[in-house]
């Protein structure tokens, strides 16, 4: 296969609009194609001028020809060859999505004002999204930690923890482990008792940015394990501590806590993931007949994937195997005002 890059375009297209696309709605439905589709086809046209030297346009929008038939959003033609083409938007996967939503929810429902900034550092492998919980509790405590807050300052947020002690054997010598990776907290507690413990807490890994909250933990921890010898097991509370610092105000205006955390996924794996999917979908379309002499998918990047580059969505359309492009003549990849083209032997 092969690729081609050239302007597809001065502008990037805008954000997708709030309603399904074409190629979307019920059935007996007619539905004018979106900016950004047309967007798409004008680049692609543009590309084709270009690589062919042909003078390439839009020939129909085929959802406006057949509404109650599944069918791809476009076939273009040089008057002597045509293409149809359906158009699929590229996100970042299912983890690096979530994440985005999740940090761009936060960031406005953690606020506490309207016009100030906010860095919230939680420990390093806290997973977005947060549990509902948790996020009050978080909220409450930024509104109080910001009061007087600086910008350059930082400040302290306390963060209440539960967790049950659990006694599994006695021994001479003491163990208290939890099932964080970060746990070198609660292994501390191990001189100051006998037997072996288990610390059952489904929250983030431990963290304490001051001496003084870790011994209390230290002293409420070992308290809870000589109480757990007696019923098997015992329940502890202590407060962690999360750091939070002012930023510079945007000059856009609108305040919000970032708060800094990190996504389980490789950036690979999430192109693969958001590549086969759309494609998969796209393909579809092409299934029940021949629209016109050439099948080919447009995948768009852009709009709602914010991680993930283009370079990785193209080595990911390089490395597909025959059984992922069947149907299919060409792929093409839309990025910015850029327009790569993959061509597949059939």
């Amino acid at each position: 296969m092969g690729v081609h890059d050239t302007p597809g375009g001065e502008h990037e297209p805008p954000a997708p609009p709030p309603y399904p696309v074409a190629g979307q709605c019920g059935r007996g439905y007619k539905m004018p194609p979106s900016e950004q589709e047309e967007r798409c086809a004008d680049a692609i046209c543009q590309h084709l001028r270009q690589t062919t030297g042909n003078d390439w346009r839009v020939e129909s929008w085929l959802d406006d020809e057949y509404p109650s038939e599944p069918s791809p959003d476009v076939v273009l033609s040089d008057g002597t060859d045509d293409i149809a083409i359906e158009f699929k938007q590229l996100t970042d996967g299912t983890s690096f999505h979530t994440y985005d939503w999740a940090q761009r929810s936060l960031y406005e429902r953690l606020a506490p004002d309207s016009t100030r900034v906010f860095t919230l550092l939680p420990p390093p492998s806290i997973r977005l999204p947060l549990d509902p919980g948790l996020v009050e509790q978080i909220r409450s405590r930024i509104a109080v930690a910001a009061t007087d807050l600086q910008v350059g300052g930082s400040a302290t947020v306390l963060i209440r923890r539960r967790a049950t002690v659990r006694f599994l054997q006695q021994s001479h010598d003491g163990l208290v482990i939890c099932l964080h990776a970060r746990s070198d907290d609660v292994r501390a507690v191990s001189p100051q008792v006998s037997g072996l413990y288990l610390v059952e807490d489904d929250g983030p890994d431990h963290q304490f940015l001051s001496g003084e909250r870790r011994l209390e933990f230290h002293r409420a921890l070992s308290q809870a394990c000589e109480e757990s010898k007696h019923s098997e097991q015992a329940e502890v509370e202590w407060f962690e501590e999360w750091e939070l610092r002012r930023d510079e105000d945007s000059v856009e205006g609108g305040g919000g806590v970032l708060v800094i955390a990190v996504v389980a996924e490789f950036l690979e794996a999430a192109a693969i993931e958001s590549v086969k999917r759309e494609l998969g979908r796209a393909k579809k379309k092409f299934e029940g007949r021949k629209w016109a002499g050439r099948s080919a998918v447009a995948l768009h990047a852009g709009e709602q994937q914010h991680t993930l580059s283009p370079a990785l969505f193209q080595a990911t359309i390089s490395g597909l195997e025959p059984a992922d492009v069947q149907l299919l003549d060409s792929l093409f990849l839309v990025s910015r005002n850029r327009v790569g083209q993959f061509n597949f032997p059939r």
